[in-house]
């Protein structure tokens, strides 16, 4: 009985162990079974793809299930029997949260199945966000029928639509996406549809997830004139594309060993345009005397070539640029060179053909205020889904937007929203439509004030508020001219001039004091002190707006906020000392809560509010100026969000504790500051009744108090007549004295190192604080221009991977930067293993690469304007106590405009070898500790060096022979793969640094997870880029 238990619970500790594989193996995966009801088993693990399947109820708000007919069912994968029907609406759509930048195989599978017994197979279009992706004809596919594509989403959200174009009924069974390597299937081409994907087999079944990674779904294919080749070893596929082994463990030859092997495909469109991926892999064990050569050639057009397959290494051909086929028919044949004794061979191949989405999706911020906005109001409308203003015809409901070119995202213009049974007060994110020119919200009932941002809205000249019961006073914003406004009908909205408020202009009043004069600054005085007493009544009601924007679903959000204190909602602190005072919200923490969108608006309400945490969520936009003008707040946290642009000047006000590190969009920079307010100037003519004069004085000073947003800061400027051509982006940092400098160096002592500026210099400030001094010479041919572009940029620009200035001086003809030390001295002294730099193993060189790719990502989408480095080298690389990586040495950077307006940089700048693209040369250097330059060698330069090795098959001899065999294969050949593509010497066929970054991570965690198994580089793939000026010759 013992021995049972025990081999149940050894079982039961299997069967558990291998879900939570599997489950950590489709990570990312999304698998949507379409139709099976919400309270059913979900999720359920399908036997036959052991994929973890869910119900797609969350994912959409419309639809109806069905399940196709019973004699159907055995056979299709469980998955597919069951489906969403689409009876109400033109437009239905499924809501998916990605990663924005990152790349998806997207799948959507249609079986009819005769679900409704009627046997009318449906016909309707399928829409990517947007645009057109595919026509979906049920009719001709009675087996049903799916769609693939290869996609990189623009935002963080992708809409999936079912769009009705006739009498019948669109529907769908699955839908599934699965996050895929950013390079690979790298084209110059928009998305990827499929059009097939084969492997050269007799009689092979379909291969899919888990002997496919990404859940590619490879069927066999095999021709009759061809002759089988089969092994049972397995293929090293280490190359991004990394098709299934067991794929790749077959292959054809043509039976006539003459004869070519012809693969064909045609197409309706004659102008489709395609991209091809063939795949070799030499399974045979040749004689010395024997040889397979051949070339590829397209509709008889030489397309590659000769190229010879590597035994049990996979070699991919694929082309970068689409390619045509005369009237839609193509043709690749594979054809024996003379030298050749064996005929051509292949083991698989993937058609792709081009899809254009010319329409951009609607801008993202408008997106997201619109959905704020519908969740505040609990908008229910079939109609609003997916793209809120494109396609035109499939635009929402009482919208109107600015589409007049495809490639600009569409800016909603015109909110109607008359007679939709709106209750509450007016949604805060209407302020964040700020391309808006008409607003109706008339015949609801809304309540509340009119809040003063509606009259802010520049943009805005008509607003219909009729027809509510909004009460309170008119904000004097809405007496601007040109501004059609309309508020009859709310009785209790104030419009007398008793209820305006002071005008922010600069105004000129002159007083006659009368008794009735200090009566009324009397009444104005007394309102000012009872509103400053009590607190605001619109706390609850801006937590509420809050959640809504967000549309959090807390099961404690519910009841009082903040009373009793045992039930109060998570997150808040309040103040609640007396029992008789109405407590105020003053701690709001939402971190790690999941909210997408831009910062709500309604945070302003809570005017009593301390700390605020926003943190790790997925928050995107600008950070809002009036988180800066909230005087209470002392505790800011918005790192790890999305959040772009410039940071207010009102934030950096003295006494609070601001965090937004992992923001790597957010600019710090001057340029981005906005223009303080001026000071309001108001002449007063005083009469006779002095005590009335007081009285205004006092209302002056409560008005200036409440309304100035910010203190004004004074202008330090640089002193020195010297100076007076040089500009600087702040301010704030500490300028020495030569004097200090002097001091600091204890009279320039000890050298760091020596550049082109001039010589660095241990310091020390403050006592303890080390610091390296960087001090102009007089025969640097460098001076006060580079200075003053190393000192601009480092005074504007915050990141954790570039070197902090601590301060500077100038004082005639003496320049000097000051900077944060860094004890490990330069990435190239670790490198050679000059100087006291230890050689560093390879996983700490990936995470250094890494951290430089940051930096260097930063600068060029983190400032503005965008900046660029012109001089990274691994002597720029330096490294902190930890061997953190930090860029230096900007004297040479450039600003340039993004946008699609270029500066083109004539000047030559930077370090020989290193020129221009400077990032995979550092990184082929960190690989091979190679010299960049090298005279003593005919190849002089290290890109000539790795191409020579390349081709002659010496892969081992490429890596840093001080790394021993201490590296995992795959992650040094990705590596190497990455730095080639960053060493190309066509710009716009270098990947951008975001790609890099992402390549890089791909290396480490590939490196992470085998680390101990396959040490060693042994000859391996590499996918070949046809259109690529440096291609490597097949091996």
């Amino acid at each position: 009985m013992e021995n049972y238990l025990g081999l149940l619970l050894a079982l039961f500790a299997a069967f558990a162990i291998t879900n939570f594989i599997q489950a950590q193996e489709q990570q990312g995966f999304i698998s949507l079974d379409c139709g099976l009801p919400a309270n059913g088993r979900s999720p359920y693990n399908d036997t036959f793809s052991r994929l973890h399947f869910s119900s797609d109820a969350t994912f959409i708000q419309s639809g109806k299930t069905g399940k196709i007919q019973s004699t159907l069912v055995s056979r299709f994968m469980k998955p597919y029997t069951t489906l969403r029907y689409f009876p109400d609406g033109i437009r239905n759509c499924y809501n998916l949260n990605v990663g924005k930048g990152s790349k998806y195989l997207i799948r959507a599978t249609f079986i009819y199945g005769n679900y409704d017994g009627h046997d009318i197979k449906p016909v309707f279009d399928l829409y990517l966000g947007p645009n057109l992706w595919a026509t979906i004809d049920l009719e001709r596919a009675v087996n049903g029928t799916r769609q693939d594509m290869l996609h990189i989403p623009t935002s963080n959200s992708l809409q999936i639509c079912l769009v009705k174009t006739g009498e019948t009924t669109p529907l769908i069974s699955a839908l599934e996406l699965r996050p895929m390597e950013n390079v690979s299937y790298s084209t110059e081409s928009d998305s990827l549809n499929l059009y097939n994907m084969y492997y050269l087999s007799k009689s092979g079944s379909q291969i899919r997830y888990s002997r496919d990674i990404y859940d590619r779904i490879w069927r066999s294919y095999f021709k009759m004139e061809w002759t089988q080749i089969f092994t049972d070893l397995d293929v090293v596929h280490s190359n991004k594309y990394a098709p299934p082994k067991d794929a790749l463990k077959y292959a054809a030859t043509p039976t006539n060993a003459s004869a070519p092997l012809t693969i064909e495909w045609s197409s309706a469109n004659p102008d489709a345009q395609y991209h091809l991926y063939a795949h070799f892999a030499e399974l045979q064990d040749l004689e010395a005397n024997e040889t397979r050569e051949f070339s590829m050639v397209w509709n008889g057009q030489h397309y590659y070539g000769p190229l010879v397959p590597l035994k049990l290494n996979l070699l991919t051909i694929f082309n970068k640029s689409p390619r045509t086929c005369n009237g839609g028919k193509c043709s690749v044949q594979l054809i024996r060179t003379n030298r050749s004794t064996l005929p051509p061979l292949l083991n698989a191949f993937e058609v792709f053909t081009v899809i254009h989405l010319p329409q951009s999706e609607t801008d993202e911020s408008d997106v997201s205020a619109i959905k704020s906005i519908a969740t505040s109001y609990a908008l229910s409308r079939i109609n609003w889904q997916g793209d809120p203003c494109v396609p035109q015809q499939l635009r929402w409901d009482g919208l109107n937007c600015t589409n007049t070119v495809a490639s600009m995202p569409p800016r909603l213009t015109t909110l109607n929203l008359s007679s939709s049974g709106l209750t509450g007060t007016i949604a805060a994110a209407i302020q964040n439509l700020t391309q808006l020119e008409k607003l109706d919200l008339s015949n609801n009932n809304l309540t509340g004030g009119v809040p003063e941002f509606l009259g802010d809205m520049k943009s805005l000249t008509v607003i219909n508020l009729s027809g509510n019961n909004l009460s309170g006073s008119l904000p004097q914003a809405f007496q601007r001219k040109g501004l059609e406004l309309s508020v009859e009908g709310n009785p209790r909205l104030c419009l007398s001039s008793p209820c305006k408020k002071p005008t922010k202009k600069k105004v000129v009043v002159p007083i006659v004091v009368s008794v009735s004069a200090a009566t009324v600054i009397f009444v104005v005085v007394l309102f000012l002190v009872v509103r400053m007493k009590n607190p605001s009544i619109w706390e609850v009601s801006a937590i509420k707006s809050i959640a809504a924007s967000y549309a959090l679903s807390r099961i404690s959000w519910q009841g009082d906020p903040c009373v009793p204190p045992q039930l109060r909602w998570d997150g808040l602190n309040c103040t609640n000392t007396v029992a008789s005072m109405p407590p105020r919200l003053t701690t709001l923490n939402l971190s790690s809560s999941g909210l997408t969108g831009t910062i709500a608006a309604a945070l302003q309400n809570l005017t009593q509010l301390e700390k605020l945490d926003l943190s790790n969520n997925n928050l995107t936009g600008g950070v809002p100026e009036f988180l800066g003008n909230m005087k209470l707040l002392t505790v800011i946290n918005l790192s790890g969000n999305n959040l772009n642009g410039s940071l207010p000047q009102a934030l950096q006000r003295k006494g609070l504790e601001l965090s937004v590190e992992g923001n790597p969009r957010l600019c710090f920079s001057d340029p981005c500051k906005k223009p303080t307010k001026k000071k309001v100037v108001v002449p007063i003519v005083v009469s006779v009744a002095s005590a009335a004069t007081v009285i205004f004085v006092v209302v002056l000073f409560l008005v200036v108090r409440i309304k100035n947003s910010s203190i004004l800061e004074g202008l330090h400027l640089l002193m020195g007549t010297s100076m007076a051509n040089v500009t600087f982006a702040n301010k704030k940092s500490r300028r020495f004295t030569y004097s200090e400098v002097i001091k600091m160096t204890n009279n320039f002592q000890k050298v760091l190192g020596k550049g082109g500026f001039g010589k660095v210099y241990h310091g020390t400030v403050n006592i303890y604080e080390q610091v390296a001094v960087k001090v102009l010479s007089e025969s640097s041919t460098q001076g006060s221009k580079e200075f003053k572009a190393e000192v601009d940029l480092l005074l504007r620009v915050h990141h954790t991977n570039l070197v902090r200035l601590v301060g500077y001086c100038y004082e005639g003809d003496k320049l000097a930067l000051i900077y944060e030390f860094l004890p490990n001295g330069d990435l190239k002294q670790h490198l050679t293993g000059k100087g006291d730099g230890s050689i560093i193993k390879w996983s700490v060189r990936l995470r250094i690469a890494l951290e430089a790719a940051s930096g260097l990502e930063y600068l060029h989408i983190g400032c503005t304007p965008p900046m660029v480095h012109r001089d990274v080298k691994t002597a720029n690389i330096l490294l902190d106590e930890n061997l953190k990586a930090k860029l230096a040495d900007f004297g040479l950077s450039r600003s340039f405009q993004s946008g699609g307006e270029y500066q083109v940089l004539t000047a030559i700048a930077g370090t020989l070898g290193y020129l221009d693209p400077d990032f995979g040369i550092v990184l082929l250097e960190m690989i091979t500790n190679q010299p960049v330059i090298n005279q003593t060698s005919e190849i002089l330069h290290i890109t000539q060096w790795v191409g020579f090795k390349i081709s002659q098959g010496d892969i081992i001899g490429i890596m840093d022979p001080n790394l021993g065999k201490d590296y995992d294969s795959n992650s040094a050949w990705r590596a190497l793969e990455l730095a080639l593509s960053c060493a190309n010497p066509s710009s716009s066929k270098r990947p951008s640094m975001s790609q890099v970054i992402q390549g890089l991570k791909e290396c480490i965690v590939c490196g992470n997870s085998r680390v101990n198994n396959n040490q060693g580089l042994e000859p391996q793939a590499m996918s070949i880029g046809l259109d690529s000026s440096m291609d490597p010759m097949a091996r």
